[in-house]
């Protein structure tokens, strides 16, 4: 009996002697094996187009790359750097053995003017809080602070009832009493107001617009403002004149 325990004991010491020798070789062979692969940084892939970020920038966050070691390189570090830049909507890096970081660029894809001086992402983001070039494209949205997005999701709503219905929008504003307005290029300013804005958009693409759209450059403004029709003022008349469906 007791030779059986003295064996048991032997047994389990041996095992444990044999994983504690295996997790030390296992170790050794990692540092042995980052020693010799963690090589430095020498070439730097960059994948992808774009036309506004600067280059010149690009290249001097690239430059404090070159050099580091390939395993200790602080790729997150290199990433928030990227993407501090104008432009930079996200980045993609990763390593390629021996002595290699590829980085891909994802420029941001600029899609309406925000309170004349802002430009919207297609998430209705603020991603350049100063806007040095022109770009007539581009609609004009216009809001309280903070109301970027909700004004932003409302013109990505009517977007392509505006390509349906072949016009140009100039403007979308929503006020402090969430009052919405918009006007067309070269056309009428129509009022849709506070209540029902989505009836109301709805009447405007459905009835409004197919109906009145060759007469947009006599009218001055088309309110929406009613339970079932709309109001029109016209440039060249002072009365308005009451649509009712």
């Amino acid at each position: 009996m007791i030779n059986i325990i003295e064996n048991n004991k032997k047994y389990k010491y041996r095992n444990l002697f044999n994983s504690i020798l295996f997790t030390i070789l296992v170790i050794c062979v990692l540092l042995v094996s980052r020693i010799f692969l963690d090589t430095p940084i020498q070439k730097l892939e960059l994948v992808g187009l774009f036309q506004r970020v600067n280059p010149i920038q690009v290249e001097e966050i690239f430059s404090r790359a070159l050099g580091k070691s390939f395993f200790s390189i602080e790729i997150r570090s290199l990433e928030s750097d990227l993407e501090s830049l104008d432009w930079v909507d996200n980045i993609e890096i990763s390593r390629r053995w021996p002595n290699k970081i590829s980085v891909r660029i994802y420029e941001q894809i600029p899609a309406a003017i925000w309170n004349k001086n802002s430009l919207l992402n297609e998430r209705g983001e603020v991603f350049l809080g100063r806007v040095n070039n022109h770009f007539p494209e581009l609609p004009n949205l216009f809001g309280p602070e903070g109301s970027e997005f909700k004004i932003a999701n409302k013109y990505f709503e009517i977007k392509n009832l505006l390509e349906k219905s072949n016009v140009d929008l100039d403007f979308i504003s929503m006020d402090e009493r969430y009052s919405w307005l918009i006007s067309f290029s070269s056309g009428p300013e129509i009022r849709i107001g506070r209540k029902e804005v989505n009836n109301r958009m709805n009447r405007l693409f459905n009835i409004v617009i197919p109906n009145l759209k060759e007469d947009f450059n006599r009218i001055s403004y088309i309110d929406m403002r009613y339970t079932s029709g709309f109001s029109i003022g016209w440039k060249d008349i002072q009365e308005d004149r009451l649509a009712s469906l």
